[in-house]
Formats: C-alpha cells, sequence, structure tokens
C-alpha cells in the first residue's frame, strides 16, 4: 500500500508503466471488458439505424470525435513526458489505429479528395482494426491494468473506431478499385514514414517494424528469420484485409438490394 500522502489521482489513474500489474490477454477482466464495449457498439449502431439518422447527423459524429479523441490522444502524450519515456514508440500516434484520429479529422473538416481519403480509410478499415484490438490488446491492457487511463482509452478510442467505421461502411456506396485507390495511398503514405522512422530510430511504429505482442506464432517465426519479410508481409495484411473486408460487405449490399426489389 502507498504511504497515505501518496493517495491521489495520478497514483493510479495515471500511474506510470511497472507500478501496476497490468490486465493481459484473455484474462477475466479484458474479456469483460471486450465483451462490455461489443455490446455498447451494437447498440449504439442499432439505435442509429432504427433512427435512419440524415448524412448530416454522421458528420457531426465524425467532427466531435475528432476533437474528443485528439484530446484524449494529447493526455496520454503527456503521460510520457511527464514520466520521461521519450521513445517514438511511447507516444507519437502513428500505429495503424491511430490513423484514425487523422482520418477523422480529414473525413469531418476536409473537403473534396482529402475528406474522401479519410472517410475511405475510417469505412475500409477501422471496424475490423477495432474489432482486433478488443480481442487481442496487444499494448495498453499488457502494460497497465484495466481501469488505468491508458487501458481505459485504448477500449473507448478502438469501440469508437468500430462504430464509425462500421457505421461508414453501412452507409458507403462505392465499393470498387478507384475507391480503394484512396485507401491505399492513404496507407501507404504514413508506412513509408513510418518504415523510415523505424530505420533511423529503431522504433515499432505501424507495427511494422516488429510483431509486438503479437500472438501469431508464425510472425514471430519469419520476424526472427527475416524482419524484412515481417515487413512486408505486414504491409501487404494492412492493405489486403481491409479490401477483402469492403468487398464481402459491398456483395452482401448488392444482393440485399436485389432481394428487396
Amino acid at each position: 500500500m502507498p504511504p497515505a500522502n501518496e493517495y491521489y489521482f495520478g497514483y493510479y489513474f495515471y500511474a506510470p508503466q511497472g507500478r501496476f500489474e497490468p490486465c493481459g490477454m484473455f484474462t477475466i477482466e479484458h474479456i469483460v471488458t471486450a465483451i462490455f464495449c461489443l455490446l455498447a457498439v451494437m447498440f449504439a449502431l442499432v439505435f442509429l439505424n432504427k433512427k435512419k439518422v440524415a448524412e448530416t447527423v454522421n458528420i457531426k459524429i465524425v467532427r466531435f470525435f475528432a476533437v474528443f479523441l485528439t484530446i484524449l490522444e494529447v493526455i496520454k502524450i503527456t503521460h510520457s513526458f511527464i514520466y520521461g519515456d521519450l521513445h517514438l514508440d511511447a507516444w507519437f500516434p502513428l500505429s495503424y489505429c491511430g490513423l484514425f484520429i487523422y482520418a477523422l479529422w480529414m473525413a469531418g473538416y476536409g473537403k473534396g479528395k482529402i475528406k474522401r481519403c479519410g472517410a475511405v480509410f475510417i469505412s475500409y478499415g477501422c471496424a475490423f482494426a477495432g474489432l482486433m484490438f478488443l480481442i487481442f490488446p496487444t499494448t495498453s491492457l499488457m502494460l497497465f491494468p484495466i481501469w488505468h487511463y491508458f487501458s481505459i482509452y485504448s477500449l473507448l478510442f478502438h469501440s469508437v473506431m468500430m462504430f464509425i467505421g462500421t457505421r461508414l461502411l453501412i452507409t458507403e456506396r462505392k465499393f470498387n478499385w478507384a475507391t480503394y485507390f484512396y485507401y491505399f495511398i492513404y496507407v501507404l503514405f504514413f508506412a513509408i514514414i513510418s518504415i523510415t522512422m523505424n530505420y533511423i530510430n529503431g522504433c515499432n511504429l505501424m507495427n511494422l517494424r516488429e510483431p509486438y505482442n503479437i500472438p501469431i506464432q508464425l510472425l514471430q517465426d519469419i520476424y526472427n528469420t527475416f524482419s524484412p519479410a515481417y515487413t512486408i508481409i505486414g504491409l501487404i495484411i494492412y492493405m489486403l484485409v481491409p479490401l477483402l473486408i469492403a468487398w464481402i460487405f459491398g456483395k452482401f449490399k448488392e444482393k440485399k438490394k436485389e432481394k428487396s426489389k
């Protein structure tokens, strides 16, 4: 137990890494909170679907979360600077999921191709990526307790990814190569930056240098055998999995339209 003078907000909720036992993956705390987040996302999606909200409401939701998540991200970054963890992996928001914040600003406040680029990334990649984090929380829950700011923020962040990603996926009208090109360029742009910075600084931005905490032995073996092969495979996965999901969802919408005729 901490001394009496250490019973303050930051000692627990905003504590540095290593002070308390982390939540871990597939623990009771992880499973219960993941199920809760999934149910909350499903409830919100069903609620909006029944209300049949206008496109302007979607824009307002995107804009709200662009500001809200940016504020929470700044608080997260501040934690790293307070405790002297200045390595790029600790604070620089350039993971695959971190691209969601930039896409929110582009889709919510951008115009023309900039707006379209952000919206396409959200609709193509965010629903699946958010779901994968809830199942495999390879970052915050592996480092902090479930009640820590980082864990709560990560669960909220990826739940919002699922919610807005699925929402835009439902309303997306064009699933074709021209649309996918926006996604491809968006991800490739940040991937080039990440790979360059990983090479120079030895960091692991976008998880493209090493399969950090990813519980897939094949990827670990590939990295240990020939690390550049892992980078190539990681980039291919980023590019192809969202395309496959969009294609399946597009086919589903086509069949639904045919049945309604």
